[in-house]
């Protein structure tokens, strides 16, 4: 058959030649079969299989070579350009010499840039003779998905990375999450029993080490988390507590406020005091050998002095009258020389507080402490301690002398055993430096303890003229002053009579009338 020079039919392949690509008007040819095709057999017409038309080999056109590998369902494109598949229309009655024909490639070559093949396509696996093997679309997935994880990872490396540094190294700090401290803490409520003892002027991390190392809290970092969390944390107190052990953070923070939880010795000391009852009620408290409390107010290294506060010559005790009358709270494992360091600071503090420079600090405490013992009350304590500083005055009618008997008493009390009497007519004859009737100015020491309210008498006496005083009624308290030797000596007379009456009632003091 003679070849149109015009139309050219899709080659049919023929062994030893080699495959030529197919014509755009083949292709369009082979579409517009198939679609007719298709219409016949929407309206029900039979129609047989079509036979592959037959191109004879020219040397132009020589015959394709057809391999199995080459078997490639051609996509065919309408006359607008569009991909279109061409389905065989056989008919399920279809004669057995027809099935034995050869069947037909319905299907057209997909032009380039179209879509994806059309439903029914053959596997991608097959390749296409002249065309290069699609990829799987299931292997392309498979490679799609794989590409994706690994960048993921590769991001979330990199984010790691970044944020790494900022997290907090070995627990949380006072602004960490809650979530952060939690994970550095016990879930609490605790269990047993602990005693612990804050110390003084501790700071939070100082109190979180302190119950980290009782088994109290998990870490100082949480402790201080929840420190920091609670408004009234830094009302905590120095002491001793009774805690359980393994508490979450903020109940331990909470228990170190409750007063109940205070497991404290209370040490008071009452104004008047002389130092070798101050050691003995140390003694009693801590429940130490009195002998350590006396050793201890020698050791003035030991206490965390330079030196003794009172080098005076004739001194009895150093430390009498630098130990401040009140109520201490001291630890249970406290020692004798903190439990004195205590006491003395608490005395430098209260001095400090009044303005009294260091060189007056003496004067001020034994002026305090004869005020003490020879006012009937401390009411009466500022004009005692004006009646003083009068007779300290050079131009003073006692000549710079106190004549007051309360310090000779104080030593000898101190250098006597407990219960031996003095002999009053020493008053007038004992060349101790204590003893004021004859040795003009103060004793070397203070006599007693003191507290606040008698520093301040000290400090700042109550104006007035007063040289004398003498209580007229010792069951009311009822005191008198006065600058004049001749009403002193009227008061005294009157003292005396009082003094005759009380002794016959048996020394008891008279119910009040009404």
């Amino acid at each position: 058959m003679p070849v149109d020079p015009h139309e050219s039919a899709v080659p049919q392949p023929g062994a030893g030649s080699p495959a030529r690509p197919p014509r755009r008007r083949d292709l369009r040819r082979a579409a517009r079969e198939a679609r007719e095709a298709a219409e016949r057999s929407q309206t029900g017409a039979a129609v047989g299989p079509v036979a592959d038309p037959v191109v004879p080999e020219t040397p132009e056109h020589p015959a394709p070579v057809e391999h199995a590998e080459d078997r490639t369902p051609v996509y065919g494109l309408d006359l607008a350009g569009e991909s279109a598949p061409v389905t065989s229309s056989a008919s399920a009655e279809e004669p057995d010499d027809a099935k034995e024909r050869v069947p037909v490639r319905t299907e057209a070559a997909a032009a380039p840039g179209s879509g994806s093949p059309p439903s029914g396509a053959p596997p991608s696996g097959s390749p296409r003779s002249g065309s290069p093997r699609r990829p799987h679309p299931y292997r392309t997935s498979v490679i799609g998905v794989a590409l994706a994880v690994v960048i993921v990872l590769g991001l979330g490396v990199l984010l790691l990375s970044a944020v790494r540094p900022r997290l907090p190294e070995g627990g949380a700090s006072p602004s960490s999450p809650v979530s952060e401290a939690a994970a550095l803490d016990y879930p609490g409520p605790g269990t047993g029993e602990v005693v612990v003892e804050i110390p003084a002027e501790a700071s939070s991390a100082e109190m979180g080490q302190v119950l980290v190392d009782s088994g109290v809290v998990l870490t100082v970092a949480g402790f201080e988390a929840a420190y920091g969390a609670n408004a009234n944390a830094g009302q905590i107190q120095p002491g001793t507590y009774r805690l359980l052990g393994e508490m979450a953070s903020k109940d331990a923070v909470t228990a170190l406020l409750d007063p109940a939880r205070r497991q404290d010795l209370q040490l008071t000391i009452p104004t008047g005091y002389r130092t070798d009852q101050i050691y003995t009620r140390i003694s009693d408290v801590l429940g130490v050998p009195l002998e350590e409390v006396h050793a201890a107010s020698r050791d003035y290294p030991g206490m965390g002095l330079e030196g003794p506060p009172n080098a005076t010559e004739g001194v009895i005790d150093p430390l009498e009258g630098w130990l401040l009358a009140g109520t201490y709270t001291v630890g249970r494992s406290s020692t004798p020389a903190e439990v004195l360091r205590q006491m003395y600071d608490a005395t430098i503090a209260q001095l400090d507080a009044l303005g009294v420079a260091p060189e007056d600090r003496q004067r001020v405490l034994t002026i305090a402490s004869i005020a003490k013992l020879e006012a009937y009350s401390d009411a009466d304590a500022p004009r005692v301690a004006r009646v003083i500083v009068n007779r300290l005055a050079d131009d003073s009618p006692t000549d710079g002398r106190l004549q007051m008997d309360s310090a000779l008493t104080y030593a000898w009390t101190m250098t006597h055993p407990a219960g031996e009497d003095m002999d009053p007519a020493l008053h007038d004859t004992d060349p101790s430096p204590y003893n004021t009737r004859l040795i003009a100015g103060l004793p070397p020491s203070p006599i007693a303890t003191v507290d606040a309210a008698l520093l301040q008498a000290a400090v700042s006496p109550e104006e007035g003229p007063w040289i004398y005083f003498v209580t007229t009624d010792l069951c009311s308290g009822e005191t008198f002053f006065t600058d004049s030797r001749d009403e002193l000596m009227a008061k005294q007379r009157e003292t005396r009579e009082w003094l005759d009456r009380y002794q016959a009632n048996g020394s008891v003091c008279p119910v009040p009338e009404g």
